[in-house]
């Protein structure tokens, strides 16, 4: 008779075998011997040896009377098997046929298998025992509420206990003979004497079988010096996972160990949660596919290495079990629904993830909600439905509809539909599609679909995704790079990491969440010049804000008010949708004054790179809708025309422009900046709308700081403190910023109306209320020299700003301003030749003196269209171009420059009579000095 037993060891490389089922390294450190690291049975190193030739392992660390043997051995240590379950997943992995019956004897005899009930009860008094261990003892038990954070409750309904080395005394005093003692594996005969084979000091997690009987035990050691089980060879049967009676419903969220059931099971409050406990095992593999069909698998495994691999073994398991619903049913099969838990990638397992949520059910249901489902790739999907179209005696085609079908649920599980007006878009591996015969479409398909477009039927494919995606997708607008809900205070930032994760900022809470498939389905692009970020949970602020202002800060060569402002437009990057008009920054100074160093820091620090560029008006509107920065370098007053006039305005305001959609007569696009517009320049712009809208910086060669590195390893230093400097920035906009934003942003309104009613940049009020806010935190670590910390300081930066920005925009205003060019420049015509001026120009004048023969004030009289006429006149006479096109524009533009001509000492008193069909206006210019406001 054929011994299996002796055949498959023969046939096994012991080597190659126990490799390929742990994913360990081996080493050679013999002739004949191979050491694996790490120990696949109990985690630890250089213990772990076999001799090649007699097929036998050895462990020199794993605290088992039992730790070596040949292969049957270490598969029942493995799989927790008796050894006919050995013999059979050792024949499955040679694709061998057992010859029945050929037997090995197993390590217990027909005998202790009549002697269940014995184990049973032997094992539930342990159970007990040890959890009446660890509440008497109040330190250990401390240690799993305080550090732990399990709760009472927690603890007692998984009997979580503590071993104190005395068990078998226990045992042995309730009539146990010695035998059934050893056999139940909890106790242990050393030299003579009996002793627990759970040495003082181990927590215990007594596991069930889907009965909730006592099965088996495993430990953990707060010391990291022990990791290991009840041998395989006691747990009762059944007994796959902690906490098997989860299995008994329609769901189960799969961890990997013991605190992370306790913490979802506890801090969660989600009870159908099972733990792996270790390697994932072919026999839990094989349960999960027998179990599995018609039900819904949550995978949370921890974020490392081994979690994705256990991911990764659970959906290949399953992966001929997760159909979308259109080939579920054409197969007739319970299709598996398996969806894959992601949670802050800073977190090391859910366990942790919990613990640092206020609200930690609401954060689970949040998860498993945006939970990402599994199917296999998509060509899979189609050689499945080819498979089924092709079955013997069959006489089915494939339809193009039906694989369109399977295309959608698919798509729909690995991105987003979503609809602007109608076109329809599916945003899919950090990239967005529109959906129709397009060539990044068709591309998608044959990737993905293996479908090539000039395929017959390939339209059915295109026009069923189109149609149910216009059905079910959400019908908003494209999506930016950033979202704010209002109503909750939170503004959702992406991070444009590999995992495509969004940063969900809240009032006093930081969380990282999926983009897309997050449970409130907030879907962002990446901008693309953004390197990835990453959020620090544990950042230290202090040391954050110390960067920046090192790196940023005493780096500005401009005053210290402006310094601030800098520092403030940084943080209001991520507030942005919280202000219409954001107007135009603009870094004004002369060649080398370090104003393009400076906005090369802002750069790099929000992307990752130096991004100053120049860029035609067209790329400067696409930029603005999908970047939080947009720099225009070197843009001078003869560059700003038509499209890029338009797009410093339009971006500048808020508002929304409109374009006609390529390829339609009709259809129109509209595209809504989301950015903060930086300028650097040496002139000042000339138009009143433009003008108005800019807080202009001025940098200054006297301001360098002469610790200042060359620009190169300003931005290397940069780089490398990125992600601390947002971290920081994050936490007070989170802590400090956010709690009440409206409240506090509606009072800083009020108070800048009531305090500076009529400053030159009161168009941006709203802008000035956010940088406040910002101000009152940034000063609390950025510490004005010679002033106190408080609000008081802000206050004062406030004021300075506005002031400031108030004789800027004076000093641009009359070097700009049309009218009061022409004003001056007929002044000067006057003065020079007063006798033949009305003459020449066409206007009277009047000059008046007091009574010391000095010139008290000039006027000249005279309708708009023959001040246009002067203009013109004066024009052509010093070889220039009129400025005005038309005395009725004239007209407009004396109205817009009422107040400039005012602060330069002239008024205009327009007159309401008419005499002879027309209005003569005085244009007064006085010659007292008086002071500035």
């Amino acid at each position: 008779m054929t011994d299996n037993f002796a055949l498959l060891k023969e046939k096994t490389d012991l080597v190659d075998y126990i490799v390929g089922r742990t994913g360990g390294t081996s080493k050679k450190v013999g002739a004949h011997t191979v050491d694996i690291a790490p120990c696949p049975l109990c985690g630890g190193h250089d213990c772990f040896r076999i001799t090649v030739p007699a097929l036998i392992w050895h462990c020199y660390q794993c605290p088992t009377e039992k730790d070596g043997g040949d292969v049957f051995d270490f598969i029942e240590f493995f799989d927790r098997c008796d050894k006919a379950e050995a013999l059979k997943i050792l024949a499955k992995h040679h694709g061998y046929e057992l010859t029945a019956g050929a037997t090995r004897k197993t390590t217990r005899s027909a005998k202790e298998k009549d002697g269940t009930t014995e184990q049973s009860a032997i094992f539930e008094a342990a159970a007990a025992y040890y959890h009446d261990a660890l509440l008497s003892n109040s330190q250990e038990l401390g240690y799993q509420k305080k550090v732990r954070r399990h709760t009472d409750a927690t603890l007692a309904a998984f009997r979580v206990g503590y071993a104190d080395g005395r068990l078998h005394e226990l045992l042995k005093s309730a009539g146990y003979a010695e035998d059934q003692l050893t056999g139940s594996g909890l106790v242990k005969n050393k030299d003579g004497t009996l002793c627990d084979f759970f040495i003082g000091g181990l927590f215990v997690y007594p596991h069930v079988d889907p009965q909730g009987r006592v099965a088996g035990f495993t430990t953990k050691d707060r010391r990291k010096k022990y990791t290991y089980r009840l041998p395989g060879e006691h747990w009762g049967a059944g007994c796959l996972f902690f906490n098997m009676p989860a299995f008994k419903g329609k769901e189960v969220l799969l961890v990997e160990g013991e605190n992370d059931l306790l913490s979802v099971h506890g801090r969660g409050g989600y009870q159908h949660v099972a733990a792996i406990n270790g390697q994932i095992s072919r026999a839990q593999l094989d349960y999960l596919t027998d179990w599995a069909p018609g039900k819904t698998l949550y995978l949370c495994f921890d974020n490392d290495d081994a979690g994705r691999t256990y991911t990764d073994k659970v959906c290949s398991a399953l992966k001929k079990l997760c159909l979308p619903g259109t080939l579920a049913k054409l197969l007739q099969e319970q299709a598996v629904e398996v969806r894959i838990v992601r949670f802050d990638p800073e977190a090391k397992d859910i366990d942790d993830h919990l613990k640092g949520q206020k609200e930690p059910v609401t954060a689970l249901k949040a998860l498993l909600k945006g939970a990402e489902r599994y199917f296999p790739p998509l060509r899979s999907l189609k050689d499945i439905y080819s498979t089924w179209i092709s079955e013997p005696g069959q006489e089915r085609k494939f339809d193009f509809d039906t694989y369109g079908k399977i295309c959608f649920e698919w798509f729909r599980a690995s991105g987003k539909f979503f609809i602007d007006g109608e076109a329809c878009h599916l945003y899919f591996n950090n990239w967005i599609y529109q959906i129709g015969n397009n060539t990044p479409f068709k591309a998608l398909l044959y990737h993905e679909a293996g479908i090539n477009a000039a395929t017959n039927g390939a339209r059915l494919i295109i026009q069923n995704i189109e149609s149910q995606a216009y059905l079910k997708g959400d019908h908003t607008s494209i999506p930016g790079w950033i979202f704010t809900n209002f109503k909750e205070s939170t503004v959702y930032f992406n991070l444009c990491g590999e995992y495509n994760n969004l940063l969900k900022i809240g009032p006093g809470k930081i969380e990282v969440v999926p983009n897309g498939t997050n449970a409130e389905r907030v879907l962002l692009r990446s901008s693309p010049k953004m390197h990835p970020l990453r959020f620090i949970p544990n950042a230290d602020i202090r040391k954050g804000m110390t960067s920046l202002k090192t790196h940023i800060f005493d780096n500005l060569a401009c005053d210290n008010a402006d310094r601030y402002f800098v520092v403030c437009l940084l943080f209001n990057v991520v507030l942005l949708q919280y202000i219409k008009a954001r107007g135009i920054t603009k870094f004004s100074g002369t060649k080398g004054c370090g104003k393009t160093s400076a906005a090369s820091m802002l750069s790099t620090v929000i992307y990752g790179e130096d991004c100053v560029t120049t860029g035609s008006a067209a790329s400067d509107f696409s930029e603005a809708a999908i970047s939080p920065l947009t720099i225009s370098d070197n843009l001078e007053s003869d560059a700003v025309r038509g499209g890029k006039r338009d797009f410093l305005l339009t971006a500048a305001t808020g508002i929304t422009r409109q374009k006609r959609k390529a390829g339609s007569d009709s259809d129109n696009v509209y595209e809504r900046s989301c950015t903060q517009l930086l300028v650097t320049s040496i002139e000042p712009f000339v138009e009143p709308e433009l003008i108005e809208r800019t807080n202009e910086i001025l940098f200054d060669k006297r301001f360098h700081n002469p610790a200042f590195k060359e620009a190169v390893a300003v931005e290397a230093d940069l780089r490398e403190a990125r992600d601390l400097i947002w971290s920081a920035v994050f936490k007070i906009i989170a802590h400090d910023i956010l709690p009440n934003i409206a409240e506090k942003k509606a009072d800083t309104l009020k108070v800048i109306r009531t305090d500076y009613p009529n400053h030159s940049k009161s168009r941006l009020n709203e802008l000035y209320a956010m940088l406040y806010l910002i101000l009152v935190e940034v000063v609390k670590y950025i510490p004005r020299p010679g002033h106190v910390k408080g609000s008081s300081v802000a206050r004062m930066i406030l004021n300075e700003w506005i002031v400031a920005q108030n004789e800027r925009s004076y000093a641009t205003e009359r070097e700009s301003n049309k009218i009061l060019y022409g004003l001056e420049a007929l002044l000067s015509e006057y003065e020079f030749r007063p006798t033949g001026f009305e003459l020449e120009y066409g206007l009277k004048a009047a000059d008046f003196k007091n009574s010391s023969g000095m010139t008290e004030q000039i006027i000249f009289e005279a309708t708009t269209g023959e001040l246009y006429r002067a203009f013109d006149y004066l024009a052509k006479t010093r070889g220039i171009t009129n400025q005005f096109r038309s005395a009725s524009q004239l007209g407009a533009r004396i109205g817009d420059s009422l107040e400039i001509l005012e602060r330069a000492d002239w008024t205009v008193k327009r007159s309401a009579v008419i005499n002879r069909g027309t209005r003569k206006h005085h244009f007064v210019r006085r010659f007292v000095r008086h002071s500035a406001k």
